[in-house]
């Protein structure tokens, strides 16, 4: 799914944002969530998992009732463990992937439209700006790095130098930047999975 609610202008994502804080300051958290809904850009990827971790204490559970003759409370546990599904959803920020493309096509260009290449490499930049402005791992060193990047390579690019090198290293950055962020989301709503199944375990 796609949510791309955001404005493209980088001032008027800070305006949003300030009023955002402002809400905040006011404990007016319906508005600050209507404010934040248009802070969104980005690509969403939901995978539905089997909760293995739980089938354990499901068995434990219903092997109990079993044993105190209460059948129908036991199927009810197994079909409750049967059917649940854990959902994790991957945000990826569409400002780096938006990056990303004007990297590919400047390096298409940069032998041939060495200006359009340098433009499409500020076209990457603003959107990196962009990613920071919404909140994308804002803190993130990875966007000076990246920034420094293109700034090197939009140099190189008014020489006659060969830029194939930089622009594989640009994109190799990038793309780790975008697993790292998507991977990070993931693995996080799985270790909140496992420590529910933990504590179920503990309650049994």
């Amino acid at each position: 799914m796609v949510f791309d609610t955001a404005p493209e202008d980088i001032d008027a994502i800070l305006e949003i944002a300030d009023a955002v804080d402002a809400a905040i300051l006011l404990d007016d958290y319906p508005a600050a969530r209507a404010l934040l809904y248009g802070l969104m850009s980005e690509l969403r990827v939901r995978t539905c998992n089997l909760p293995l971790a739980t089938y354990p204490v499901a068995l434990t559970e219903a092997a109990r009732l079993l044993d105190e003759k209460k059948n129908d409370e036991a199927r009810m546990v197994l079909m409750v463990a049967l059917s649940t599904l854990v959902a994790i959803d991957r945000a990826t920020p569409l400002p780096l992937l938006l990056a990303r493309e004007a990297i590919n096509e400047a390096e298409a260009q940069r032998n041939t439209e060495k200006d359009s290449a340098r433009e499409l490499l500020d076209t990457a930049r603003y959107e990196l700006d962009r990613a920071m402005a919404l909140g994308y791992a804002t803190q993130d060193p990875e966007y000076k790095a990246l920034k420094d990047e293109i700034s090197n390579l939009q140099k190189q690019l008014k020489t006659n130098e060969d830029t194939s090198s930089l622009f594989s290293r640009l994109k190799e950055r990038l793309s780790a930047f975008l697993k790292r962020q998507s991977t990070g989301k993931q693995s996080r709503q799985v270790e909140s999975q496992r420590q529910k199944s933990e504590r179920e375990k503990r309650a049994a």
